[in-house]
């Protein structure tokens, strides 16, 4: 819309509405800019008062264990990735929310008809997309627990204290 107005401003040769035209793009993008360093310091500090307040609960229950073997790697390498695998993508989602939000209510304001087929359109895709996830969970499932069986095994097989009979090596001299 901005754009548009720069345009007609341009052919009209019309310096003022230009410049009005001009300004108004500029401060639309400063308040983009802004919004989304704004959303990275937000994100940051969640993310930040996440891992402090997680790490200090952990810390607090291993102190009160007598068995601590991997409370580094749980403190270190596991609270980091709750962050980064549950916590990033909630804040992308809000985002996205937002983002969504904002776009359709400024499409069905400047034009409904559009707005509500491109709403139509939208939900269609979600249902497929919706299919899509069921089908994908089902198969990612599927992989766990044969990922699982095969790696019970080689747990036994490395648990046992004597060598299996076909790797003992005496065929071979």
């Amino acid at each position: 819309m901005v754009m548009q107005m720069i345009i007609l401003a341009i052919q009209k040769h019309d310096l003022k509405e230009l410049t009005m035209s001009f300004s108004s793009f500029l401060i639309l993008s400063a308040l983009t800019v802004i919004g989304l360093t704004g959303k990275r310091i937000f994100y940051a500090k969640i993310d930040k008062t996440f891992k402090y307040e997680l790490k200090a609960k952990v810390f607090e229950q291993l102190l009160k264990q007598e068995k601590s073997e991997n409370a580094l790697s749980l403190i270190e390498n596991d609270v980091n990735q709750l962050s980064s695998n549950y916590l990033e993508p909630f804040v992308i989602i809000l985002s996205a929310i937002g983002t969504i939000v904002i776009s359709m209510s400024y499409i069905l304001y400047t034009n409904l008809l559009i707005g509500a087929i491109f709403v139509a359109s939208s939900a269609v895709i979600s249902l497929f997309n919706g299919i899509g996830v069921k089908k994908l969970n089902h198969l990612s499932e599927e992989k766990s627990r044969y990922n699982a069986k095969y790696f019970k095994r080689l747990q036994d097989f490395f648990a046992r204290k004597t060598s299996h009979p076909r790797l003992s090596g005496t065929g071979f001299l």
